[in-house]
């Protein structure tokens, strides 16, 4: 972060010094106490469990000497004289407010990602290509939302040149939030799918939802969407007049096809475009769904100007972030951590990605999907017919949704002495160690909740 005068944290909160202390200059922005310094102004937010405000004595020990605290709290006795204390009406409207101010300060390219699926995937892609040839700013983790990205924008500094943000959501009106925060140059909408369709009610609304993005892009903005997505290209088409506006896929009709599509079971894909001649690019990470973020990070390539053969030493280095088609090698066995996340979309492409893999045994960890609502019982039935197209030798099934998936394979006639009931990590990690052997892949997947990488760490120490 570059140096940034109380002033100016005033006049973007509309805040107020209520008490003087001797900070100059605020070069640092920090949530948590024990990460607040001499150069830090403390953000006390409410959580859950326990406010912020509680802590600003701890991040004055800490040599903080800036401080927020809103208006409805009173000032905490013994502060050290030497704290500044700035008075505003919402600490986290506020942080939020810092962030887009911040963002003002810079005149580098943003791209904002969203979609129901692939969004992080994207966001890696498209920032490991970019970074062959710009110092690129990208969110961290799960750093998508209404806290994590204003925190990622504070981190800007002169010599980042571009940034790329993930943006996530679980209701109306929060992308349109981000996006005014980061008032991105380019948007990239991955597919309209099933996640949150408890919340919101249909996918006309995760549409909309989805399509808040282009509520922050600055004048002369350009949006590009998987063309793909028949839903999607719908619910923006009448957003061509507003935008530069592109479509990627493999389909014709898009300005960016991919050509001559190549699976390498186990390894990842390659593929030509119809943009870039007869470049072949490669991407060493199994799962050709991945294909639509790849398209993306090749459009994002030509548009910042790299060559074909920079495009592809990008896509050569990506490495997904954690637990998402992660491999691992164990005891002989090929373990497949895709547990960070699930809904039907992302949940039929993980088992669709061991269709034509080779093993001896093919074995699928399958957690609940939530927050389907309404839909919870004929999503968790159709996936029936995808593990049985994929030729999975054996399921164990978690939690309660599940039983649906295990009925339906029963009526499909799916052997039942092949479908296991897990109950609990330690059970279902009990019954791999008894039904796989070398030469054997697991696919572990479930929604986050459901915790699945704790059945790979008990398998792997064999607590079973």
């Amino acid at each position: 972060m570059k140096p940034v005068s109380i002033e100016q944290i005033c006049e973007w909160t509309m805040g107020e010094v209520v008490k003087h202390g001797n900070v100059a200059v605020i070069k640092h922005i920090a949530i948590d106490s024990r990460k607040a310094n001499v150069d830090s102004l403390f953000i006390p937010l409410a959580g859950e469990k326990q406010d912020g405000h509680a802590y600003i004595s701890d991040a004055a020990k800490n040599s903080c000497r800036a401080s927020l605290i809103q208006k409805d709290v009173e000032i905490p006795d013994n502060l050290p004289d030497n704290l500044s204390l700035i008075s505003v009406d919402d600490c986290l409207v506020s942080l939020q407010k810092i962030a887009k101010g911040y963002r003002e300060l810079f005149t580098i390219p943003v791209i904002a990602v969203t979609g129901s699926n692939g969004k992080t995937t994207t966001k890696d892609m498209v920032a490991g290509v970019l970074q062959v040839k710009y110092h690129v700013l990208k969110n961290k983790g799960n750093y998508n939302n209404h806290i994590g990205l204003p925190l990622t924008l504070l981190e800007l500094n002169e010599t980042h040149e571009c940034m790329v943000l993930e943006m996530g959501m679980s209701g109306l009106g929060e992308i349109s939030l981000l996006s005014s925060i980061a008032q991105p140059d380019i948007a990239f909408i991955t597919n309209i799918g099933w996640a949150h369709i408890e919340k919101l009610g249909s996918k006309e609304k995760i549409a909309e939802a989805k399509i808040e993005i282009v509520s922050g892009i600055r004048s002369q903005g350009t949006l590009v969407i998987n063309g793909d997505d028949e839903y999607l290209s719908e619910k923006t088409s009448q957003l061509i007049k507003d935008y530069n506006f592109v479509k990627i896929g493999v389909s014709a009709g898009n300005e960016l096809r991919a050509l001559e599509i190549e699976e390498h079971p186990g390894i990842g894909f390659s593929f030509k475009t119809n943009l870039t001649g007869d470049m072949g690019f490669t991407v060493n990470h199994p799962g050709k769904h991945h294909l639509i973020s790849a398209l993306f990070a090749v459009w994002a390539g030509k548009h910042f100007n790299l060559n074909n053969e920079e495009i592809l030493k990008g896509l050569l280095q990506f490495e997904p972030s954690g637990m998402r088609m992660e491999h691992i090698s164990f005891d002989g066995r090929l373990l497949i951590n895709d547990a960070y996340n699930a809904n039907p979309d992302s949940m039929k492409a993980a088992i669709e990605s061991l269709k034509e893999l080779s093993a001896a045994k093919k074995v699928a960890v399958l957690g609940d999907m939530l927050e389907l609502g309404e839909y919870g019982e004929v999503c968790h039935r159709d996936l029936a017919e995808n593990i049985i197209e994929a030729k999975i030798n054996e399921v164990v099934l978690m939690g309660n949704l599940t039983s649906f998936t295990a009925s339906e394979l029963v009526a499909k006639g799916y052997p039942e002495k092949y479908i296991h009931d897990g109950q609990n990590p330690e059970r279902a990690a009990k019954i791999l160690k008894h039904i796989t052997k070398q030469g054997d892949v697991i696919l572990f997947k479930g929604s986050r909740s459901m915790g699945m990488e704790k059945i790979i760490q008990l398998f792997m120490e064999g607590e079973n």
